[in-house]
């Protein structure tokens, strides 16, 4: 019984209600929609909603009539991870200010939700930087002006002109016009902004993808809408952000597509992308794997189908197994085979930085939703390994990752690449939040590929900007402590799926710790939290409820109610 007393006083903190959100609907003469609807989701961290009828939108003190459903569920707790809202709102001007509100149930009347046909509305509603950053519809984020990286958010708003531009309908190929996802880099920066034109810009690139560069039908339904060999590569389809824009929107037809895309060309793709044997030869790349991997995993988030998320937990496993036949490194392949013309020589073996930094991505998404004890050894293997023999020796030497693994034949790989750093450094920064923040090697490695990027990357053309920006955002996020994950790993059942385990994640808050190391636009300082390495399969300890700062205090008490109860049982 004291047992139970220690567990409820720990995971029921003090209840609080979730805090009002400002609306910002802006009137945009040019969308398609009809005239005075506005149409948008709206995102919530893991707890903060759990009924619908709990959501009010206020002009002033009035309470607007609103149509409403739930677009996808947080696995973890089944509280709502977002919400499409309709409501009308026939004003003159440029802008009028609205009220979300969580709080109270609803007194109105619902109105009917109309399918969202149209491009872009003619209103448009935005959320503040700080609701989007927190409700972790990007993951991990900080708003610009609180991150205390002032050149790297200053590069990114000032060098946006190079994707906001209209797409063309006769672009059929995304290697063409956005590679590496301008749709995933425009929504990012609204995530950080709360600003109306990165949240246009990510709609048309999203929109773009999905009627123009997906073949939506025929023998290679669901592949890039590109030329040759190249309708075959998953570096051309951008699922991720076809998922969040469904989420933005409400669009079902992002969400169609982004199904045929897993359906047809994710999940038959080939074994051999996911295990490669030691010292064999033939075209191999981590860049193939990465996209499909994090498209099952979005996928799976959008539709709570947990087929897609143990497809990828068996292709991690397999991406394991191929780091541990070769030494327990990153993932090993022949280099030369990779392109005879990039001059590695026909024995080197080894790996690429920049499109591990792509896996990397899927596997942390992977981690943060299952917890598995794989992912985190993978993770740490791998970056591990690149630290040891992909840093650059020459130009940049120990601040950035060099191409490819192989400059005993080139001497072109001793330097390195700063355009590509910002696609690997938020691993090592996952890594630190892994440790407890206490391993600051991990840290203090990040910050300076972080920093060659910031400097020294060019981001003028979309590819460039892409790569520096699509996970750069959440580098920021790791770092800081203060800014909740989902859960921690080492206090939360695991989420979703039919296997897999627990490992180490995102753990509390405890002494102050130094933040990044110098250079350009060092770290901030702030708190570092408390706990250890990962310990998979470990015993929890202290009320082992996870970080209450992502859960509000009715789901992490029946979270942790749960685990008492399965605890019994065994």
């Amino acid at each position: 019984m004291k047992k139970l007393l220690l567990l409820v006083a720990c995971c029921f903190p003090a209840l609080a209600a979730a805090a009002p959100v400002a609306l910002t609907v802006h009137d945009y003469p040019s969308g398609d929609g009809p005239a005075e609807l506005v149409s948008f989701g709206v995102p919530f961290k893991p707890g903060e909603l759990t009924q619908l009828s709990n959501v009010r939108v206020l002009d002033g003190a009035a309470e607007v009539p609103i149509g409403i459903k739930s677009l996808a569920t947080w696995a973890l707790d089944g509280s709502i991870r977002v919400a499409l809202v309709q409501f009308p709102a026939p004003f003159t001007g440029a802008t009028k200010g609205f009220t979300l509100d969580t709080g109270t149930a609803r007194t109105t009347t619902d109105r009917t939700l109309v399918p969202v046909s149209w491009r872009l509305p003619r209103k448009i509603a935005t959320l503040p930087a700080s609701h989007l950053s927190a409700s972790l519809v990007m993951w991990e984020q900080k708003p610009l002006g609180q991150t205390g990286y002032t050149a790297w958010e200053q590069k990114q708003t000032q060098q946006f002109s190079v994707l906001n531009t209209e797409p063309v309908a006769s672009t059929p190929c995304a290697r063409t016009d956005q590679y590496y996802d301008s749709a995933n880099s425009s929504y990012g920066i609204y995530v950080r902004t709360g600003g109306l034109q990165y949240l246009i810009s990510g709609r048309r690139w999203a929109h773009h993808h999905g009627r123009h560069q997906i073949l939506l039908s025929g023998a290679n339904t669901g592949h890039g809408n590109c030329t040759g060999g190249y309708v075959n590569n998953t570096r051309y389809t951008f699922v991720d952000s076809l998922v969040r824009d469904y989420f933005f929107w409400g669009d079902e037809e992002s969400l169609r597509v982004a199904g045929l895309v897993v359906d047809n060309f994710y999940m038959p793709h080939a074994d051999s992308w996911y295990y490669k044997a030691p010292n064999t030869r033939g075209f191999w790349t981590e860049r193939e794997a990465a996209f499909a991997q994090l498209g099952l995993v979005a996928y799976y988030e959008a539709t709570g189908n947990a087929s897609y998320l143990d497809r990828a937990r068996a292709r991690f496993h397999s991406l394991h197994r191929m780091q541990g036949d070769n030494g327990n490194r990153a993932w090993v392949h022949n280099l030369y085979d990779h392109d005879p013309s990039e001059g590695c020589g026909e024995t080197d073996y080894g790996s690429s930085s920049f499109m591990s930094g792509l896996l990397f991505e899927s596997l942390i998404r992977y981690h943060k939703l299952t917890c598995d004890p794989v992912a985190a050894e993978s993770l740490r293997f791998a970056l591990d390994d690149l630290r040891q023999v992909n840093v650059a020796t020459g130009a940049y030497a120990g601040q950035s990752l060099i191409y490819l693994g192989c400059p005993s034949t080139n001497t072109d790989y001793r330097d390195g690449n700063p355009d590509l750093d910002n696609l690997s450094a938020h691993a090592w920064a996952y890594a630190y939040r892994l440790s407890g923040f206490t391993r600051t090697s991990d840290r203090d490695f990040a910050q300076a590929l972080f920093n060659t990027s910031v400097s020294e990357g060019f981001v003028g053309a979309p590819k460039q900007f892409n790569q520096a920006f699509r996970d750069s955002g959440n580098f920021v996020g790791y770092l800081d402590p203060n800014v909740a994950g989902l859960r921690s790993c080492t206090a939360s059942p695991t989420d979703g799926g039919t296997s897999g385990g627990d490992g180490g994640s995102d753990a509390g808050t405890g002494s102050p710790d130094g933040g990044g190391s110098g250079g350009n636009d060092a770290g901030t300082g702030s708190p570092d939290g408390g706990g250890g390495e990962e310990e998979p399969g470990g015993e929890e300890s202290g009320c082992g409820c996870g970080s209450a700062g992502s859960l509000s205090a009715v789901a992490w008490g029946l979270l942790c109610l749960g685990l008492l109860r399965r605890n019994r049982r065994l």
